[in-house]
């Protein structure tokens, strides 16, 4: 069996619930899941030290957890903010009304957070919108960010793990294409497609990997339509009907018992369909 056969059920680190979850929209195996693309991307492939942040720049961050705490607003707003030191230089990372931030990091941890740089307090600061713990490549943040249609209350964040850990896996894609169409169509390789699609290397490669897949669903939607046409055609047509003297006149005296005279239309009506038998 090939890795895009492998049923939900064989993700790693996923709840019963979510796979409930995503079998309700249709997904049953790893193939249904590469095949859930994302309708919109964020870049936040910029990294950089806070030194060289400027205030609205949208840039990733990483570096090692030193303070946390929290504080409250005038209006009662809970504000959550992690001090994170990357090189010599530090910034404050700030959330709104997400609690579960201060326990989820401890101090001295590696974390990388992606959001735009803002003065908080005269300082500067990075409004967090995607964060991630630092333990291999990064997924949410240091790269072109997939963001999926999320329902079925499915995150994009658990979607776009569940899908990178998949095309770590290597699957064989299969490239169905003939060569000579993808070369004159100039469309981007089967595999190569899917992977920029949803962790595209650059924009320029997304836009390629969406004409590649938009292409794909229209070739086989036509291929189809020719098969089904062809089967048509090679079906017996039904024997033809011999109109006689004798049917002629049965019919004649049919429409004469009527309770009402035939208009123009019906008659050329019963005329072509006598004529197409």
């Amino acid at each position: 069996m090939s890795v895009l056969e492998n049923p939900i059920e064989k993700l790693p680190s996923t709840s019963p619930s979510t796979v409930k979850k995503f079998k309700k929209i249709g997904i049953q195996n790893f193939e249904d899941l590469l095949n859930y693309f994302p309708y919109k991307y964020k870049d936040y492939s910029k990294i950089k030290q806070p030194e060289k942040a400027e205030f609205g720049e949208i840039i990733t961050v990483i570096g090692k957890v030193q303070e946390k705490k929290e504080e409250v607003s005038k209006r009662g707003l809970k504000i959550q903010l992690l001090n994170v030191k990357a090189n010599e230089d530090s910034i404050w990372l700030v959330w709104f009304n997400q609690r579960y931030i201060l326990f989820s990091f401890k101090k001295g941890e590696r974390i990388s957070a992606a959001g735009e740089v803002k003065p908080y307090f005269m300082q500067k600061a990075l409004f967090v919108e995607e964060f991630e713990k630092v333990k291999g490549e990064l997924i949410h943040t240091g790269r072109i960010v997939p963001y999926y249609p999320e329902r079925n209350k499915l995150s994009s964040k658990v979607i776009r793990e569940k899908i990178f850990y998949i095309l770590n896996l290597k699957p064989e894609i299969k490239e169905f294409l003939p060569e000579e169409i993808r070369k004159y169509n100039e469309l981007l390789e089967e595999e190569k497609a899917y992977f920029n699609i949803h962790f595209p290397e650059n924009f320029s490669l997304q836009k390629k990997a969406k004409e590649r897949l938009a292409f794909d669903e229209l070739f086989l939607l036509q291929l189809a339509t020719r098969l089904i046409r062809k089967k048509w055609e090679e079906e017996k047509k039904a024997p033809e009907i011999k109109i006689t003297p004798e049917i002629r006149k049965r019919l004649t005296a049919l429409v004469e018992s009527l309770p009402f005279k035939l208009t123009n239309a019906q008659s050329r009506a019963i005329y072509e369909i006598i004529n197409d038998l």
